[in-house]
């Protein structure tokens, strides 16, 4: 499967040099038009899918998770994403693509968070499961764990909620994306 990375973080806190390991992509690692422009001209609505990964509330609105862990970031390293993002989905679902939302959450009783992430939250003011103005920190079922209202699913698209940073890790995405077909995928997130 070839992956576009559409649109990178710009929260200099999660920003990381990017490494497609591919020089006809990777030449434009901080420009996402250049990759779209790319991605829609190699598009096959057939074979091709969105994957809008982790456009929650608690990494995108003003007093969930992000803004607890990285108070000194603010919200602008979201807030130029989220219009990008807005126009690549009005984009895929006016061409009957595939779209896969992805949101990180962790069980109420906190069973499923891993040592090492439970350590680092904690030590970022954010430990999971706290609580917020948009409720539990990163828990399933919160207001806060929940897409933000400009990029919510349609109810023909598909939610996976996953106990990782990885979607592929706690999730069944691998057997959708093969049960489906796709031989190229798409990535948005803010937290991608």
């Amino acid at each position: 499967m070839k992956m576009f990375g559409c649109i990178p973080s710009k929260n200099p806190k999660h920003a990381k040099p990017v490494n497609y390991n591919n020089s006809e992509i990777s030449s434009h690692q901080h420009d996402p038009q250049p990759h779209l422009e790319e991605a829609k001209n190699r598009m096959k609505k057939s074979n091709t899918a969105l994957l809008m990964i982790d456009f929650q509330r608690d990494f995108c609105s003003p007093s969930g998770y992000a803004d607890a862990a990285f108070e000194d970031a603010g919200q602008e390293w979201v807030e130029s994403i989220i219009p990008k993002a807005q126009q690549l989905l009005k984009w895929a679902r006016d061409k009957n693509l595939l779209i896969i939302h992805t949101r990180e959450g962790y069980s109420p009783d906190l069973s499923d968070v891993s040592e090492s992430k439970s350590r680092k939250a904690k030590a970022n003011n954010a430990a999971i499961g706290k609580h917020g103005p948009l409720g539990r920190l990163l828990i399933r079922g919160e207001y806060g764990q929940d897409t933000i209202d400009e990029l919510a699913a349609l109810p023909e698209e598909i939610i996976l909620d996953k106990s990782s940073f990885g979607t592929f890790c706690t999730t069944n995405l691998d057997f959708i994306l093969r049960q489906a077909g796709i031989e190229q995928g798409i990535l948005a997130g803010g937290t991608a």
